[in-house]
């Protein structure tokens, strides 16, 4: 039992919750996920957990199940995780960030998530330097993490991108 909201003797009310109970077995993780993820997402993917609490210390879970519905408020859809071997700290309702595997390659040209723009659009860019000023380039996107996005094409490695926003194409800039 995780929290008793009511004593015996105390008269039951519609709508009021008596008491929260957990599951008992296996550890299991529910996270919301962006419905535009679901195309490289499939049960049996290995993912990597950092409690918010323990930053420092990750472990192991599986994606389990996508729910075959979408919460169309928010866009997403419910993913739960197996987690073979939980740590002792884990509790339940904690703050947990989730990173799914979903490729896993020897080299690809990354930048950081900052840098792109249009991000969501059908030709996402990015701001390189060239002759000191910011120039556009559109850019085909792969892989993408909370920090970085894979390129595949529209740049070239060593190439300089630029991720402060408020610099526009066609400005004037120096590399630091």
């Amino acid at each position: 039992m995780l929290e008793r909201s009511a004593e015996p003797g105390d008269i039951a009310q519609p709508g009021r919750t008596a008491m929260t109970l957990a599951l008992d077995g296996a550890t299991r993780l529910v996270a919301p996920i962006d419905e535009k993820n679901l195309a490289v997402l499939k049960p049996g993917q290995a993912a990597r957990v950092s409690a918010d609490a323990f930053p420092a210390t990750r472990f192991d879970a599986v994606l389990d199940t996508l729910s075959p519905g979408i919460d169309v408020q928010r866009g997403t859809v419910e993913a739960k995780f197996r987690v073979p071997a939980p740590p002792p700290f884990l509790r339940s309702d904690m703050t947990v960030s989730i990173d799914i595997a979903v490729a896993d390659k020897e080299s690809a040209l990354v930048v950081p998530a900052a840098a792109l723009r249009e991000a969501s659009s059908p030709e996402p860019s990015v701001l390189v330097l060239r002759d000191g000023v910011a120039t556009r380039a559109g850019v085909k996107t792969g892989a993408r993490t909370s920090s970085q996005v894979e390129i595949l094409a529209g740049l070239s490695a060593g190439e300089l991108v630029i991720t402060e926003s408020t610099v526009a194409p066609g400005d004037r800039v120096r590399a630091r």
